[in-house]
């Protein structure tokens, strides 16, 4: 009788463990969510957005002779050499490094953030002066950013001159 009194005991210590713990998984589970925001995993995501978006734009390779958009960019604000040509339907353009960044490459780039519902702002700064061709914003942009506003920057120099890019989110 002692025996299965102990058995019933030590079962009934076993459901409250294990009510226990299923209680402490759901408020560990609860507590990492905000009731009306992201979750911790999507703000992680969109925290490395903008650093990981801005590098892979300067080294995509564009149809423009396999330049990377940094060459672009660097010739563009620098000797103006390079011309590329794009193919419509109906007719061949020509455009130097300048025109193929803000009509072309940079369209097609940032329609991306767009159809992604991303909040961005895009400016490029020669020597702290904002180059007004170059700047582009999302559709969302006449919507006010309801979070935070972060800022990503590529500086480099150009043979005389120091360039800035700068892409800011709302995370």
């Amino acid at each position: 009788m002692k025996n299965r009194k102990a058995q019933v005991e030590i079962v009934g210590i076993a459901i409250v463990l294990v009510i226990v713990i299923l209680g402490a998984l759901f408020l560990f589970g609860m507590s990492t969510k905000t009731s009306n925001g992201p979750t911790v995993k999507q703000e992680l995501k969109k925290s490395k957005l903008g650093p990981n978006f801005l590098n892979a734009m300067l080294k995509t390779t564009t149809p423009c002779n396999s330049y990377s958009v940094k060459e672009l960019f660097n010739d563009c604000f620098t000797k103006r050499l390079i011309t590329c040509s794009s193919q419509t339907s109906s007719q061949t353009k020509t455009y130097n490094s300048c025109n193929y960044l803000t009509d072309v490459v940079l369209v097609g780039i940032l329609n991306f953030l767009d159809e992604e519902g991303e909040y961005y702002d895009f400016k490029v700064y020669l020597d702290g002066e904002a180059q007004g061709d170059f700047e582009k914003k999302s559709k969302l942009s006449s919507k006010l950013c309801a979070g935070t506003k972060k800022s990503v920057i590529y500086l480099t120099t150009t043979d005389h001159d120091s360039l800035k890019l700068e892409l800011t989110l709302c995370t």
